[in-house]
Order: structure tokens, then sequence, then C-alpha cells
């Protein structure tokens, strides 16, 4: 890679001088550190973030797991490797369900939201709050992991819901 940028400009419209491994760098910034004081006049490698000295976080970033508590009260069964078939298994994998957690955004979806508003009481309640954990329920039940997949009720999202 190097011998075919040499002498290329860079973003900022300079040439470029460095090196592309960054692990290279690492470690060569770690072996001037050390030795540092065996050789006090070398040239110091600055302005560089050695990413080798941070200690990782353990957080998740991204796509999050459906915790057990929200699974058990919709109806949403857990990943298995044999679920690897269904669309958006990745998704699903690391969210932890059969089938992947989205927003309705197939036709198929979009059908059975329309019949269940037209034929399912609990989706067609006029005077009361819609129940989002109970609807969210029979919906669930519905996945396929093809055409139709998980929706999942969380306090907030609910009552955002059943504000509107």
């Amino acid at each position: 890679m190097h011998n075919l940028v040499v002498g290329t400009l860079n973003r900022t419209g300079t040439v470029y001088k460095g090196h592309f491994d960054v692990w290279l760098i690492n470690h060569l910034q770690l072996q001037l550190e050390a030795t540092q004081h065996l050789i006090p006049t070398a040239q110091r490698l600055t302005g560089w973030i050695n990413g080798d000295l941070y200690v990782p976080a353990g957080e998740r970033i991204g796509i999050l797991p459906v915790p057990d508590s929200i699974r058990v009260t919709a109806d949403i069964e857990s990943y298995h490797a044999e679920d690897g078939q269904f669309k958006h298994a990745f998704l699903a994998q690391q969210q932890g369900t059969k089938y992947a957690v989205v927003a309705i955004h197939t036709t198929a979806e979009k059908a059975l939201f329309k019949k269940l508003l037209q034929e399912n009481p609990l989706f067609n309640q006029r005077n009361s709050v819609l129940d989002w954990k109970q609807a969210s329920k029979i919906w669930n039940r519905e996945a396929n992991g093809q055409e139709i997949f998980y929706k999942v009720c969380s306090s907030i999202y609910c009552l955002a819901l059943s504000i509107y």
C-alpha cells in the first residue's frame, strides 16, 4: 500500500508521511516511551493516540440485546443457532431473539396491522387506552421471521403511543 501512495497528498493537502500499520505505530510508541530514560535525546512520537493503552469498557454500542424481562412479557422467543435462516438473522442474534425486533416496514406487516385494527377488539378500542403490552403479544404470535417481525413495548414507548 505504501508504494502506491508515495508522494500523494493526504486530506490536509500535504504529502503523507507515516505508516499504515496502526499496530506497528502503537508498538513503536511503546518502545520509544520505555527506552526514553536510556536515550534522552531520542525522537518521541507525539500527537499519536495509542489505542493499546486503553482498557475495553465492555459496553455495547449499536445493537442492544432485548432484556429477558421484556422478551418474556412480549412473548418473544430467544435466539438459537438454527434461527440463522430467517431475514435479519444477524440483528436477531445480537438482540437475542428468534426473529429481529424492528419497526413495521414490510407490506405484510402493514396488512397485518390494518387487519388487527379492523378485527381484533384489543386493537380497536375507542373509549379506552390501548394496552400496548397485550397488543405486542398478539402481534408477536404472528411473527415468522420472513415477512412479520417481533415488536416490543417498553414503558416509555407505550406511554408515547397511548398519548397519540
